[in-house]
């Protein structure tokens, strides 16, 4: 099959059950409709901007803010069509694919009420924005069904794993909390509350807990938990469907929503066998024990053999991994005096034989966006799939690995998210390595000034937002738990639709010129306010700065 167009994924991480899962949905629907698919893993969030293979891509998806905004806008200027998963681009005009929040709340709140809950606690980490999407419609549901404001029932913790869950059943006991309902923003943190609330005593029969995300490790550790499904590989198909659309971009839908739905513990879905594995892209991996053991029981031995190599043994790791592996290369980036991104290529790994070239050998050398060069006699239409790993080093881009694959080819068990569990093995160690040579560097922060009564700073590089008490007041959101909550919330949050257009443009033009515009956002007694916003950049901070004041 010739492959007429190129899918590109940027994702901060390979594995997981949010970017694992996504990521292999994402490939297989790539791959059904007879596209190439190539997954560039970035290792962090909002601030990789490397030109890596981009001449090559036709459309992207960048799940959550795998890329700096500057660069997200550079590949819209380059002609790209961008869909985003999990993440507003605001005020770049990327269509937005993510989860149906409000309606995921409202079906946990009405589980809870039924079972007669009246006390309904929220767990979570509110720096997130879906989280804090969650959150917001847990108080409108609050207000809804006349259950008061309790901020004794609202846990902020300091991250969405089960140490999240930990930490806030501990101050749930500490407080004396009357919830018998809770609702957590993560599956992980509600496996993680239960299991401390355990711990300490507490009667579990009187609690019912929701978590959202239904992942396989909720009835293997904690069956009772009820979890809302996202139908990640919906946000897959979505991300697609609107990539295809003939639409321009900015024109038409910005926001894509994926319904939700609920699995109880009595569930027909829990009652079956092998529940989770319906939307799998690995069932013939996962039902070969032979070669899931294999698999587990090497997954340190193998990659620490590959790097005491220097790498020439990669290509042992073919017989398993026989779709993603048939050539693979290794490069070094490399920058000009003017800025200029290059990648100098140092081998080519064919199954057999390691092809080395001398750092002198021009042909070797690219330009970060046709990487790989000609020499490595890359024939795309051979492979269907490859995958870039940039390694970085202090921060800084220092390596590329690059392994191509057939998903055509071999009949037997060839797992995709072990080969990535084996590359990011390999890596770590290689880094390990590497450091081992060096001295480390440490770098202090500069720290944010505010710009004065009611300010936002607003950093581009990092698409953040960061509202001072003042700002917050003015929306009326005088708790400090509120402005904790409040304080990292993005722009485009209670921004009045019909405005956002406004702001969207003062914000991209905001390095070259100052501005002052009229918008409404939304108060905290859910009306429309009038209010004023001034705008200038600040290059000392790198940031920029924004007086918001009530509109006279």
């Amino acid at each position: 099959m010739a492959h007429e167009r190129t899918l590109g994924v940027y994702t901060p991480y390979l594995q997981g059950f949010f970017y694992g899962e996504l990521v292999c949905q994402l490939q297989q629907y790539a791959l059904l409709k007879g596209y190439r698919c190539c997954i560039i893993k970035t290792g962090g969030f909002g601030k990789f901007r490397s030109n890596l293979h981009i001449d090559e891509l036709d459309s992207i998806v960048v799940v959550r803010n795998a890329v700096h905004p500057d660069f997200a806008k550079s590949l819209l200027e380059r002609g790209k069509k961008l869909v985003s998963i999990s993440y507003d681009y605001f005020p770049l005009p990327i269509p937005v694919v993510g989860s149906d929040n409000v309606a995921g709340v409202e079906m946990a709140f009405n589980f809870l009420l039924q079972k007669g809950h009246t006390h309904i606690a929220f767990v979570g980490d509110l720096s997130l924005y879906d989280v804090r999407k969650r959150y917001e419609a847990y108080c409108d549901q609050q207000e809804i069904n006349a259950l008061g404001d309790d901020e004794n029932c609202v846990f902020s913790v300091s991250d969405s794993l089960f140490s999240g869950g930990y930490e806030a059943a501990l101050e749930y006991v500490a407080k004396g909390c009357k919830a018998t309902g809770v609702i957590c923003a993560s599956s992980l943190t509600s496996i993680g509350f239960r299991h401390q609330l355990k711990e300490a005593g507490q009667d579990l029969d009187r609690i019912d807990v929701v978590g959202f995300e239904a992942i396989s490790l909720v009835p293997v550790t904690e069956p009772d938990i009820t979890m809302v499904d996202l139908n990640l590989h919906l946000f897959a198909y979505q991300a697609l469907r609107a990539l295809e659309s003939e639409q321009e971009a900015g024109a038409g839908e910005h926001k894509f929503l994926v319904e939700p739905k609920l699995i109880t513990p009595s569930s027909e879905f829990l009652e079956a066998s092998n529940a989770f594995l319906a939307t799998s892209t690995e069932l013939l991996e996962l039902h070969d024990a032979n070669y899931m053991k294999s698999v587990l029981t090497n997954l340190y031995e193998w990659p620490r053999s590959i790097v005491n190599s220097g790498l020439d043994h990669l290509m042992m790791l073919q017989p398993v991994f026989e779709k993603q592996m048939q050539k693979a290369c290794l490069g070094r980036f490399l920058l000009n005096k003017e800025g200029k991104e290059f990648i100098r290529v140092n081998k080519v790994f064919s199954p057999h034989s390691v092809q080395k070239f001398d750092n002198k050998d021009f042909e070797a050398l690219s330009e970060a966006e046709t990487y790989p060069p000609p020499v490595c006699e890359l024939d795309y239409q051979r492979y269907d799939s490859c995958i870039h790993v940039p390694i970085f080093l202090k921060g800084q881009p220092w390596r590329v690995l690059s392994i191509y694959g057939d998903s055509r080819i071999g009949e037997g068990p060839s797992s995709f998210s072990a080969f990535c569990d084996y590359i990011d093995a390999v890596i770590t160690q290689l880094v390990m390595r590497a450091y081992k040579k060096r001295s480390p560097q440490v770098q202090s922060a500069a720290k944010m000034k505010d710009a004065g009564v009611g300010s936002i700073t607003w950093i581009p590089d990092s698409n953040d937002a960061r509202w001072n008490i003042d700002a917050l007041n003015l929306l009326g959101f005088n708790s400090e738990l509120e402005q904790n909550i409040y304080q990292h919330m993005d722009l485009i949050d209670r921004i009045h639709p019909d405005d956002e257009a406004a702001l969207s443009e003062a914000l991209l033009a905001v390095q070259e010129k100052e501005f002052e515009i009229k918008i409404r956002l939304l108060h905290k007694n859910k009306s429309y306010a009038g209010y004023s916003i001034e705008g200038k950049y600040d290059l000392a901070v790198d940031a920029a700065l924004l007086r918001l004041s009530p509109a006279t």
